[in-house]
Protein backbone atom coordinates (compact mmCIF):
# COMPACT_ATOMS: atom_id res chain seq x y z
CA UNK A 1 0.00 0.00 0.00
CA UNK A 2 2.68 2.67 0.53
CA UNK A 3 6.40 2.72 -1.38
CA UNK A 4 8.71 5.53 -1.58
CA UNK A 5 6.47 7.46 -4.23
CA UNK A 6 3.07 7.69 -1.94
CA UNK A 7 0.29 5.43 -1.23
CA UNK A 8 -1.08 2.81 -3.71
CA UNK A 9 -4.69 2.26 -3.76
CA UNK A 10 -7.32 0.11 -5.63
CA UNK A 11 -9.56 1.98 -6.96
CA UNK A 12 -13.17 1.11 -6.87
CA UNK A 13 -16.41 2.98 -8.25
CA UNK A 14 -18.07 5.96 -6.62
CA UNK A 15 -21.90 6.01 -5.86
CA UNK A 16 -23.56 8.02 -8.10
CA UNK A 17 -24.20 10.61 -5.77
CA UNK A 18 -21.04 12.52 -6.46
CA UNK A 19 -20.45 12.44 -10.35
CA UNK A 20 -18.49 14.83 -11.50
CA UNK A 21 -17.43 16.57 -8.81
CA UNK A 22 -13.71 15.59 -8.41
CA UNK A 23 -14.02 14.07 -4.95
CA UNK A 24 -11.68 11.17 -3.82
CA UNK A 25 -12.90 8.66 -0.93
CA UNK A 26 -10.38 7.66 0.96
CA UNK A 27 -9.90 5.33 4.31
CA UNK A 28 -9.11 7.39 7.17
CA UNK A 29 -5.75 5.88 7.74
CA UNK A 30 -4.74 6.95 4.50
CA UNK A 31 -6.17 10.51 4.85
CA UNK A 32 -3.74 10.82 8.37
CA UNK A 33 -1.05 8.68 6.49
CA UNK A 34 -0.80 11.25 3.70
CA UNK A 35 -1.65 14.37 6.43
CA UNK A 36 -3.88 16.02 4.53
CA UNK A 37 -8.01 16.64 5.77
CA UNK A 38 -10.96 16.22 4.13
CA UNK A 39 -11.76 18.96 1.38
CA UNK A 40 -7.60 18.89 0.56
CA UNK A 41 -6.88 18.92 -2.92
CA UNK A 42 -4.56 15.14 -3.48
CA UNK A 43 -2.93 14.03 -6.43
CA UNK A 44 -3.91 10.66 -8.20
CA UNK A 45 -1.46 9.46 -10.61
CA UNK A 46 -1.86 6.52 -13.40
CA UNK A 47 -0.70 6.84 -16.39
CA UNK A 48 -1.43 10.44 -16.32
CA UNK A 49 -1.72 12.92 -13.17
CA UNK A 50 -4.78 14.46 -12.03
CA UNK A 51 -6.64 16.04 -9.06
CA UNK A 52 -9.63 15.25 -6.67
CA UNK A 53 -11.01 16.30 -3.79
CA UNK A 54 -9.87 13.94 -0.31
CA UNK A 55 -12.50 13.06 1.39
CA UNK A 56 -12.46 10.39 4.76
CA UNK A 57 -15.16 7.89 4.64
CA UNK A 58 -14.24 4.36 3.85
CA UNK A 59 -12.97 1.35 6.03
CA UNK A 60 -11.57 -0.29 3.30
CA UNK A 61 -8.08 -0.18 1.30
CA UNK A 62 -9.59 1.49 -1.98
CA UNK A 63 -9.54 4.44 -3.21
CA UNK A 64 -13.78 5.54 -4.57
CA UNK A 65 -13.19 7.59 -7.82
CA UNK A 66 -15.96 8.69 -10.06
CA UNK A 67 -15.79 7.22 -13.98
CA UNK A 68 -14.76 11.09 -14.98
CA UNK A 69 -11.82 11.46 -12.79
CA UNK A 70 -10.75 7.89 -13.78
CA UNK A 71 -10.10 9.05 -17.40
CA UNK A 72 -8.21 11.64 -16.12
CA UNK A 73 -5.82 9.47 -14.14
CA UNK A 74 -5.60 6.98 -16.81
CA UNK A 75 -6.59 4.01 -14.51
CA UNK A 76 -9.66 1.41 -14.46
CA UNK A 77 -11.66 -0.24 -11.67
CA UNK A 78 -9.35 -2.65 -9.99
CA UNK A 79 -6.30 -0.49 -10.81
CA UNK A 80 -3.21 0.93 -8.33
CA UNK A 81 -2.91 4.27 -8.96
CA UNK A 82 -0.46 6.05 -6.36
CA UNK A 83 -1.40 9.11 -4.41
CA UNK A 84 2.08 11.08 -3.90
Amino acid sequence: MTDSKGVKLTVEGLSNEYPGRNIAILPWRVIDRLNVSGGDVIEIEGLNKTYAIANPGQRTSFIHIDGETRRAAGVGIGEAPTIP
